[in-house]
C-alpha cells in the first residue's frame, strides 16, 4: 500500500514538470519556424525579389524555396503587408493548431519572435 501512495505522490510531482517541459519544446519549435520564415523572406529582399505571402508548409516551402518539415500542431504564414513600401513589409506567423491560440510572429523590423494570441498564457 505504501508503494502505491509512494508511485501517486511522484507522479503527481513528475506530471506538471513533464507538461512545461512539453509546451517550452513547442514554443522552442515555434520560434524555430517563425524565424526561418523571416530569413527566407529578408533573403528574397536582398536578392532584389518581392516579399511573397504563403500560408501552410507546402506553399511556404514552395513560395520561399524552404525546405521546411510539416509539423503537426502549427499553421505557417507570411502576409506581405505592404510590398509597394521601401524596404517592403511583411508579417511572419506560426499559429497553434487547437484550443490554445497560441501565436508567434515576426515581422521587417523584429529581432525576436514575440507570442502573444489568445494562448498567450503559454508563452513562456
Amino acid at each position: 500500500m505504501i508503494v502505491v501512495v509512494m508511485i501517486g505522490v511522484l507522479a503527481m510531482i513528475a506530471t506538471p514538470k513533464f507538461t512545461g517541459a512539453r509546451e517550452r519544446a513547442l514554443n522552442r519549435e515555434a520560434r524555430a519556424l517563425c524565424i526561418l520564415l523571416y530569413n527566407a523572406e529578408k533573403m528574397r529582399r536582398a536578392e532584389g525579389e518581392n516579399v511573397v505571402g504563403c500560408t501552410g508548409y507546402n506553399g511556404c516551402a514552395g513560395a520561399l524555396g524552404i525546405d521546411v518539415t510539416n509539423s503537426a500542431g502549427w499553421t505557417v504564414r507570411v502576409n506581405g503587408i505592404n510590398v509597394a513600401a521601401h524596404p517592403q513589409r511583411f508579417n511572419a506567423t506560426v499559429t497553434r493548431s487547437g484550443s490554445d491560440g497560441r501565436l508567434w510572429y515576426m515581422n521587417q523590423d523584429s529581432d525576436e519572435p514575440t507570442c502573444g494570441g489568445a494562448g498567450a498564457k503559454y508563452c513562456f
